[in-house]
């Protein structure tokens, strides 16, 4: 990932993509990806230091954007989606990537972990795709 990507085809050109956990990982190669077929990409996460790095991967703020956010909160997601769209427009593209895999036996599994994997993995997709939907 630490070479700027260019655009491959432009079939994506004029289109902007959030990918959600796409500071690392599975996000950062689908943000790469989106990037070379010519979308400007926003990457969200919780890592601003990585999503940076990935934004300077991806040819730089003129084609990409890092902004902050956790998933699981109502007004980070607000703010996050307020932000991709005063920056690159309207949302064509949404990648729910951002995730997490904690885990124990059933009968080791409490209630906050329960709670914790439901709001990454459920609320999260949930609460960026009615962002993404206006």
């Amino acid at each position: 990932m630490g070479a700027t990507v260019g655009a491959l085809s432009g079939a994506l050109s004029g289109r902007h993509a959030v990918v959600t956990g796409g500071g690392r990982g599975i996000g950062a190669a689908i943000a790469a990806a989106l990037a070379a077929e010519g979308a400007t990409v926003s990457v969200l996460g919780r890592d601003a230091a990585r999503l940076a790095a990935q934004v300077a991967a991806l040819g730089g703020d003129a084609r990409a954007q890092a902004v902050t956010l956790d998933v699981s909160d109502e007004a980070s997601v607000k703010s996050a989606f307020a932000a991709v769209r005063e920056r690159f427009g309207r949302v064509d593209i949404l990648v729910n990537n951002a995730g997490q895999a904690e885990s124990a036996p059933l009968a080791k599994t409490d209630l906050a972990l329960w709670q914790r994997m439901l709001a990454a993995n459920l609320t999260g997709t949930f609460l960026c795709t009615r962002e993404a939907l206006p």
